[in-house]
């Protein structure tokens, strides 16, 4: 038999062998879509997401991505959900793979509301991604001032600096927010 002959022969027995196993295997690689709490978040269905919690489903469920519920619904804004949560005690702490924190994307998003919810849920003000960014960086860099005035005015550090040196006022300064840089110097920046 020839070497090439011996390949095919090879590769359609690798897939008969294939197609004999069951195909509910495959989908067992994909999650439960009717009982994974994040995807309902992500799909902004309320009534889904409050049965789910009324028959005990973890607010802090994970999507594929392994994002938190709560943080992807403060990525998308929808409050309503991630005061469902927060009141079902999902954990504010809690990160996405590159370490940010529900309080990182609603301030980078410019959610005021959730941003709101989120502290006075004791969401720690200068929570840390991987690279040391801070809430009030990320508000800074897109000039969203009632943020960066609310994350202030509960305590988050002006002076705090990123991996890279920079502090919430070199954020501001490479996003050009000159509105923010002011609000910034005032609280004590440099």
């Amino acid at each position: 038999m020839s070497r090439f002959a011996a390949i095919l022969r090879l590769a359609f027995l690798c897939l008969a062998v294939a197609s004999a196993a069951p195909p509910a295997r495959a989908l067992d690689l994909v999650p439960d879509r009717t009982n994974n709490m994040a995807l309902a978040v992500a799909a902004g269905d309320v009534d889904r997401v409050r049965g789910m919690l009324a028959k005990g489903t973890s607010p802090d469920d994970r999507d594929m991505e392994g994002r938190p519920a709560l943080l992807i619904a403060s990525m998308s804004g929808n409050a309503e959900l991630a005061g469902m949560l927060l009141n079902a005690g999902a954990r504010t702490t809690l990160l996405d793979r590159s370490g940010n924190s529900a309080l990182h994307w609603a301030a980078e998003r410019g959610h005021d509301d959730i941003v709101k919810l989120l502290l006075d849920a004791k969401a720690p003000v200068d929570i840390e991604s991987k690279r040391g960014v801070t809430p009030l960086m990320l508000a800074a860099e897109r000039g969203h001032r009632d943020i960066v005035r609310l994350l202030l005015a509960r305590g988050a550090d002006p002076n705090k600096q990123d991996y890279t040196g920079r502090n919430a006022l070199g954020w501001a300064q490479d996003g050009n927010q000159n509105a923010t840089i002011q609000i910034l110097k005032k609280a004590g920046a440099s």
